[in-house]
């Protein structure tokens, strides 16, 4: 899902939040500091005593303000979305709560406007109960939806991940939409995102060469995340070190504007074949 702005005409006045920053002084950047500080004290403590929509309130009242901090601001957007989030699958889950386990699974790949979309609230929920324990029908509709060549790659990899995390021994049709190829897959054998040591390594890399700009770690993650989604349940064919400076470059260009040079012919090929194929099914 694409995330949505939550600010306002403040977003496209980054120029003069520069020229704001370098005009306070030591004191009074401090102060700005000690105050968003409490604010995001505050919001994370009303979080944890599951006040989400006060957390949310409070997020959004300085989003709306004129002025903030790049820094705090990237903070706030994060935090907000995330309680978003929170919110909304909360609401999902009470919705679907009382239903027993046939109604809970039939929900989990049913839409009323398309069946290729899947409901997360109804996924986490059934494998929560029911995941250790998978019956061979629902493990054939399962398998239906994996090999389906209408369902995304994303929510797909929702499906893998619950199926590996209950350990279901079973090799499903899986079909790449990115790729337009079909696999055979069993769960507890291939890596999922969060696990993979190659994703894993390139992350890392990402992280440090994007670590005081968590807005650039951010488009980072999600371009490696859909070269994940692009490659599965294969790795790239290129070493995790070079891929991990093109990624970095290639968000700083599209940023910037500025032009640069990828380190190997190779590099350049794999990039220029995977950025458009990205492009057209980027996951936010």
């Amino acid at each position: 899902m694409k995330k949505e702005k939550v600010s306002k005409e403040k977003k496209d006045n980054k120029k003069n939040q520069s020229i704001l920053d370098k005009s306070n002084d030591g004191s009074q950047l401090d102060e700005l500091s000690k105050y968003y500080e409490s604010v995001l004290k505050k919001a994370n403590i009303l979080i944890k005593e599951n006040e989400l929509e006060k957390a949310l309130e409070i997020l959004e009242d300085e989003l709306d303000a004129p002025y903030i901090p790049l820094e705090y601001e990237n903070k706030f957007e994060d935090l907000f979305e995330q309680t978003r989030a929170q919110i909304k699958y909360l609401s999902e889950v009470q919705d679907i709560d009382g239903l027993n386990r046939e109604e809970l699974f039939e929900t989990i790949f049913k839409s009323k406007n398309d069946n290729s979309k899947m409901s997360y609230g109804s996924l986490l929920l059934f494998f929560d109960r029911f995941g250790s324990s998978l019956e061979l029908s629902e493990i054939k509709k399962i398998d239906a939806y994996l090999s389906s060549k209408k369902a995304d790659n994303d929510s797909k990899a929702w499906v893998i991940t619950m199926l590996k995390n209950a350990k279901v021994d079973y090799e499903f049709d899986y079909f790449n939409l990115y790729k337009n190829q079909f696999h055979k897959i069993n769960p507890t054998k291939v890596d999922v995102f969060a696990i993979s040591p190659y994703y894993k390594q390139m992350a890392s890399l990402i992280d440090d060469m994007t670590e005081k700009d968590p807005s650039l770690n951010n488009f980072c993650i999600t371009f490696l995340y859909n070269i994940y989604l692009y490659e599965f349940p294969n790795v790239p064919p290129i070493d995790y070190k070079n891929l991990s400076v093109a990624i970095f470059q290639y968000i700083l260009r599209s940023l910037t504007g500025k032009d640069f040079n990828y380190q190997s012919g190779e590099i350049e090929e794999y990039m220029n074949k995977v950025i458009p194929l990205i492009n057209n099914y980027t996951v936010y």
